[in-house]
């Protein structure tokens, strides 16, 4: 893997965590991490970690924002996002896109990140589930837009995850691609990051051995892209002190062989306190996954016909006086 392939981070770096699942992540990944810290929401009650900065989006008096709404009173707040910026080199973006603020602040956050060419933008997001039929077109016109403004993108789906594991609950479901996300995130430091998308999948805990972790990875893999088109493969192995080394080399030699190329994959070790085992992939792809059809208006409408690409679409208040005719 070049130089150019990946994503080489500067001090200092900020972590940002955008609504309500991004600030709860932002927030634990940095307790680990020890970087500077930025909360944005809507929602003050996203708000609360003492060792984070935070911006407040105040949607009063409106009770449920549409992301519309929340992009144009966070433009609102345009000058104190691009303060709390500053000089950091790095910034790691954390959104939910099943969510309205994380599709509503994310690009805008990622888009004045990158009016300053040196810095990078390494952004994490997840994907709705399915079956929320109302956020998918929100979240795929997001994402794009994320990754035009990123340096690197990772992207967990909790559909893909369900879909292969139907006997989760939903909030089980999100512990373990939340605890995923954090792992991952908390891992950036030592590791190399793909300049392009990649998908973060991850085995359920509950499996009985190593080899059936990576087969859940690869489960999610094949949901959402073709293992043909991967171009650089991580696996992360995160405790677990008793795992033999001939597990470890079983299980590379069945991604190489799955992958075709042996210089694709890569294995991290992180070996914590704790016995329990946490498998995660983390793949990067070329530049088709099954998201490309949440927009499927972007696959017809060529971007320079696309009237509101440079300043996303937004729902000022504009007063009209009418004057009473009677």
């Amino acid at each position: 893997m070049s130089d150019q392939d990946s994503v080489r981070m500067k001090n200092p770096l900020l972590l940002i965590g955008i609504g309500g699942v991004g600030t709860k992540l932002a927030a634990a990944s940095n307790n680990n991490l020890g970087y500077d810290c930025l909360l944005i929401s809507n929602d003050r009650r996203d708000l609360t970690s003492d060792n984070c900065d935070s911006v407040f989006i105040d949607s009063q008096p409106w009770v449920n924002p549409s992301s519309h709404k929340i992009r144009s009173l966070g433009l609102q707040s345009e000058a104190k996002i691009r303060s709390s910026l500053g000089a950091h080199s790095t910034i790691v973006l954390v959104a939910n896109l099943a969510g309205r603020c994380g599709t509503a602040i994310g690009p805008l956050i990622s888009r004045i990140s990158k009016e300053d060419p040196s810095k990078k933008v390494i952004s994490f997001v997840i994907m709705p589930f399915r079956f929320e039929k109302d956020r998918i077109f929100q979240a795929g016109v997001s994402l794009r837009r994320l990754r035009e403004s990123s340096d690197a993108t990772i992207v967990i789906d909790n559909d893909a995850l369900l879909n292969n594991n139907p006997d989760l609950s939903l909030t089980k479901c999100y512990e373990i691609t939340n605890e995923a996300l954090c792992e991952v995130i908390a891992s950036i430091s030592s590791t190399f990051i793909q300049n392009s998308v990649s998908l973060l999948c991850t085995g359920r805990p509950d499996s009985k051995s190593a080899e059936s972790r990576v087969k859940d990875c690869l489960s999610m893999l094949y949901e959402n892209s073709d293992p043909s088109a991967i171009k650089m493969a991580t696996l992360y192995l995160m405790g677990g002190a008793e795992l033999s080394v001939g597990t470890v080399n079983s299980i590379a030699n069945i991604l190489h062989e799955i992958f075709k190329q042996r210089e694709v994959v890569d294995v991290s070790l992180a070996m914590h306190n704790s016995q329990a085992l946490r498998v995660h992939l983390l793949a990067a792809v070329h530049e088709t996954t099954r998201f490309n059809n949440y927009d499927p208006l972007a696959e017809v409408i060529p971007r320079e016909n696309t009237l509101d690409w440079e300043e996303m679409e937004s729902s000022p208040d504009i007063e009209i006086t009418i004057p009473n005719l009677e």
